[in-house]
């Protein structure tokens, strides 16, 4: 005789989600893994690479500059570029304040200063041809911009400090 007051099994298979299975959390520990590899991959490369210095990078881009040729019809695009970048390295450089300021503002807060004056008349000729051509939509002659363009290198090249 059976025992009227046994329970029948009426769950005879056990599922288990694929989010709790072993392979799981084997492929989660392999990503977490590779992703921690990357990461320290990622900052020995930043730390191991070498930081160029302000004359560094101004000297790339008139270098570049240099490369792409000089037109006439471009000449405001080439002095609004030149200019900015002679701002950005005196500013990285020498901590000076320029990069708001406009091009006459820049002169007299370097001619205050204790940037070298002879540098300064070059600059102040580079900046008296860039006017003409941005604000008065004058053309540059190529050989103007090429002229201008080499007293930039030259400047860059006089104040690169001695032990570098």
């Amino acid at each position: 005789m059976q025992n009227t007051n046994e329970l029948y099994d009426i769950y005879s298979f056990w599922h288990v989600p694929w989010w709790q299975t072993k392979t799981f959390y084997y492929a989660l520990g392999a990503c977490a893994v590779l992703a921690l590899v990357a990461i320290i991959y990622a900052l020995i490369a930043r730390y191991r690479a070498k930081p160029q210095h302000p004359w560094e990078i101004a000297l790339e881009v008139l270098y570049a500059l240099q490369q792409q040729g000089h037109s006439p019809e471009h000449s405001d695009q080439f002095y609004v570029l030149l200019i900015e970048t002679l701002k950005d390295y005196l500013h990285d450089r020498y901590n000076f304040d320029v990069i708001g300021m406009t091009d006459q503002e820049m002169l007299a807060y370097l001619a205050d200063t204790q940037f070298p004056k002879d540098l300064l008349e070059q600059l102040r000729s580079i900046i008296k041809g860039a006017t003409n051509v941005k604000f008065a939509h004058a053309q540059a002659l190529s050989d103007q911009q090429e002229k201008d363009l080499e007293l930039a290198i030259m400047i860059i090249k006089q104040t690169v400090p001695v032990d570098r």
